[in-house]
């Protein structure tokens, strides 16, 4: 009797499928939907070709100077200025993931398994896309401490409790004009803020968040702090430190908050020669056979006004997620006011 079931060779895994899976784990990035990441076809066009770091040229600022005080004196030759340039550099990371069909066989009684995978396999990149984002953030903060006196960094963990105590050590609307404010002038770039699930409880207990619904629908679409769209994520750092804030050194569990601009993080997207194949092995399983998905994804996540170092990465083509929040692998190389990140560090008491 002839199967029904719907094998991973049957279907045809070609360039629309590649191309829907790509554009549906954008869509179901939260940072991409908030506008903080955004795809940038310079990027693009970069990770399609060769190379695994690219350099990318900038014009620093003008100096800012007194201008010349104009005479008619036809002797007097004004002062000239010139424009100089820097150096950020991206780094393209080379990934696949391998998935069983067993692990499929779910989504494979769908009426049309090729959507039930792509829906899943896009999840999938989805997440690890967002995973790359705060550790990329992570990396730059760490940088940030090691290099350039923290002053993208407001640090309200360490409060003792003779200044304050518990109330003020949690992240509430006077800490993140204090993080924007690490930002001089250039604040109203900040767009949205990425906080742990938790935080973002503490904040709705403190009645602080906006909550924006659909007018339609009138679904929730998402919530404000200061008219900063707020992107919950459990991704976001949960550490525990020895911290002494009045009654001797403890370890304290400390969440990192992220404050984004629009369009502080770049990114790119290449062409693996086979984005998605399947094998299968007929031995595997003591001869039952299995088959194999197996996706490929050529990657640049790259944070506005900094340069990838490639000092700390132990394979060649790519970094883990560990590497990608590794101090020796970032340089600032923008002024701080250039740069739309922001991080503040609380604690819930």
């Amino acid at each position: 009797m002839p199967t029904t079931t719907t094998a991973l060779a049957d279907l045809q895994f070609g360039p629309e499928y590649t191309a829907y899976t790509q554009e549906r784990s954008i869509e179901l990035n939260a940072f991409a939907q908030s506008g903080v990441a955004e795809i940038d076809a310079n990027l693009n066009a970069l990770a399609a070709g060769q190379g695994g770091t690219y350099d990318l040229p900038f014009f620093k600022d003008l100096t800012k100077t007194d201008p010349n005080i104009s005479s008619d004196d036809d002797s007097v030759i004004g002062a000239r200025k010139k424009i100089t340039t820097g150096m950020q550099a991206a780094r393209l990371h080379m990934y696949n993931q391998i998935w069983s069909s067993s692990d499929l066989a779910r989504a494979l009684i769908a009426a049309d398994p090729m959507d039930a995978i792509a829906r899943l396999t896009a999840q999938y990149w989805a997440t690890w896309s967002e995973k790359m984002i705060i550790q990329t953030a992570l990396g730059v903060l760490a940088d940030n401490i090691a290099n350039d006196s923290s002053d993208m960094l407001v640090n309200i963990s360490t409060i003792n409790d003779a200044s304050g105590g518990a109330a003020a050590r949690k992240l509430q609307v006077s800490t993140l004009i204090d993080g924007l404010q690490t930002m001089g002038d250039a604040k109203n770039d900040i767009a949205a803020i990425g906080v742990h699930s938790i935080v973002h409880a503490s904040l709705q207990k403190q009645g602080a968040l906006l909550e924006h619904y659909d007018l339609e629908t009138n679904a929730l679409n998402f919530e404000t702090l200061m008219g900063k769209r707020v992107i919950v994520d459990d991704s976001m750092p949960v550490t525990v430190e020895s911290i002494n804030d009045g009654g001797g050194a403890a370890n304290k569990t400390v969440y990192t908050s992220i404050l984004f601009g629009s369009g502080a993080i770049r990114l790119g997207a290449g062409a693996p020669k086979q984005a998605v194949a399947t094998v299968r092995d007929e031995k595997a399983g003591n001869g039952g056979g299995v088959e194999d998905l197996i996706e490929r994804k050529h990657m640049i996540v790259h944070p506005i006004g900094f340069k990838w170092l490639n000092a700390s990465v132990a394979a060649v083509p790519g970094a883990t997620s560990a590497e990608l929040a590794t101090a020796a692998n970032w340089d600032r190389v923008f002024n701080r006011k250039n740069i739309p990140l922001a991080f503040i560090k609380s604690r819930l008491s």
